[in-house]
């Protein structure tokens, strides 16, 4: 995971994940304490409810621009994750 996440920040490229399982804060903590003591390289949001997030697809991945414009969907699933290499490929394509 670390290793992927270096590469996003190589390229001046911000990666966050929203939980949207979570009901509430208690929830979301119990499960951050799966990545370890020092947590995962990257910020992870609750979103209690899907409050925010309902109308996205989730497990999916969005590629958006620096203006908050989804450039690109990487659609996948719960077990399978899109092709980390081909998101970068893309973020190397926008510049």
């Amino acid at each position: 995971m670390q290793k992927q996440y270096d590469a996003f920040t190589r390229r001046d490229t911000i990666a966050f994940a929203i939980s949207q399982e979570d009901k509430d804060l208690a929830s979301h903590g119990k499960f951050l304490k799966y990545f370890g003591d020092d947590g995962p390289p990257f910020r992870i949001l609750a979103d209690l409810n899907r409050a925010e997030t309902g109308r996205l697809d989730r497990a999916t991945t969005y590629l958006v621009d620096k203006s908050g414009t989804i450039v690109e969907i990487f659609p996948a699933t719960v077990t399978k994750r899109p092709n980390w290499d081909v998101v970068l490929g893309r973020i190397d394509q926008m510049k």
